[in-house]
């Protein structure tokens, strides 16, 4: 077996067996159960292999396959697991995200970050899943804050968003400029991102078709979840640009215009200096190494006397609860509330008939699906 059988009713302990019943009838909350333990048994087993040496990695799904399999209450669903793991997965497309486009004082630069279990150097915005009863501005905030610890919620607007659907599933980013370039960039919980770095906004892709990167290593379908916003965005930095030429010529009426292009913050500047940054070879990278890449973790301490890591703001449904819940998930396990699936299907469908008033300054939000 993948998982030794004393793991795996200490995980069912955890997170399983003392759930309320009418949650235990829910395949799908069984799910979202299964999904806490699957990032807990990463964190706490499959990290130590001195104390757990047959503890080994397994995707998602199996790792579903194989709670359901050695459950006493969802034995009689095994037979039906797959079909289970379907309907979950179509049911967390369906749950709204919220994040940010986060620009430096140039815009001319974006951040971006790469999951810690990200397959083919894909990299995305930070962004995560709405809590049930969330507003979208605070989810927004919630997510950017856990994945690189930078507070937007001096600089968000409620009116400053880019929508899109991203496969299936609807994305709300908020556009977050004058983020000062050498900020200590780091997530706040482990084993989630993997890298935080600058990318120029002219040089991302912008869909499918642009290949004029594959030649240091990156291809369109790294930036899958980016370029349906690339051309928004930079539509709202050249005006966002050319509002800010007329704000100076109208306070400096006596003294020269210096190009925005020119007026870079020192900061940004000496990341120019960089030798990748000069060379001959066409670069998307603003730094010549990322602003922070994952650590090996110390060893972790054992699941009798497990820490508990900070708590995410919220108890969460669909992304529900987040790998820092999970480490500290208490034997009774999370409480998990009920979600209302048509209200969020409705609310992303509606997303639609969203239009912005252009001539302010702000995205046209026609949802391109």
């Amino acid at each position: 077996m993948a998982i030794p059988s004393d793991i795996l009713d200490d995980i069912c302990f955890r997170f399983l067996v003392n759930l309320p019943e009418d949650q235990k009838r829910d395949p799908i909350r069984v799910c979202f159960q299964a999904e806490l333990a699957h990032w807990f048994y990463v964190d706490f087993y499959c990290r130590d292999l001195v104390k757990y040496p047959n503890c080994r990695e397994v995707g998602m799904k199996e790792f579903i396959r194989v709670i359901f399999n050695h459950c006493d209450f969802l034995q009689p669903l095994a037979k039906k697991v797959e079909q289970i793991i379907e309907d979950w997965r179509a049911y967390k497309t369906s749950v709204p995200t919220f994040g940010a486009i986060l620009l430096d004082s140039s815009l001319e630069h974006v951040l971006l970050v790469q999951g810690y279990y990200a397959s083919k150097n894909n990299w995305g915005f930070p962004k995560g899943k709405v809590n049930e009863d969330e507003d979208p501005v605070k989810c927004a905030i919630r997510e950017v804050l856990e994945e690189t610890s930078y507070d937007i919620s001096a600089g968000i607007k409620h009116q400053r968003f880019v929508q899109r659907i991203v496969g299936e599933n609807p994305v709300q980013l908020y556009i977050i400029p004058d983020v000062p370039a050498d900020f200590p960039f780091k997530p706040s919980t482990r084993y989630e991102i993997r890298k935080i770095q600058w990318f120029r906004l002219a040089e991302l892709p912008s869909s499918r078709q642009d290949r004029q990167f594959e030649s240091i290593g990156h291809s369109p379908n790294n930036f899958f979840t980016v370029f349906p916003f690339v051309d928004d965005i930079r539509m709202w930095a050249a005006k966002k640009n050319q509002h800010r030429a007329q704000q100076h010529q109208q306070t400096s009426a006596f003294r020269r215009v210096t190009p925005r292009s020119h007026k870079i913050s020192p900061a940004v500047r000496n990341l120019f200096d960089s030798p990748q940054f000069h060379s001959p070879t066409p670069s998307l990278v603003v730094v010549g190494e990322p602003l922070w890449t994952a650590p090996a973790y110390p060893e972790l301490p054992s699941t009798s006397s497990t820490p508990a890591p900070s708590q995410r703001q919220n108890q969460q449904t669909p992304k529900a609860k987040t790998k820092s819940q999970a480490s500290s998930a208490s034997a009774s396990g999370p409480d998990v509330k009920t979600v209302n699936l048509a209200e969020n299907i409705r609310l992303a469908k509606a997303w639609t008939n969203v239009k912005l008033d252009y001539s302010k300054g702000l995205i046209p939000i026609s949802v391109k699906k």
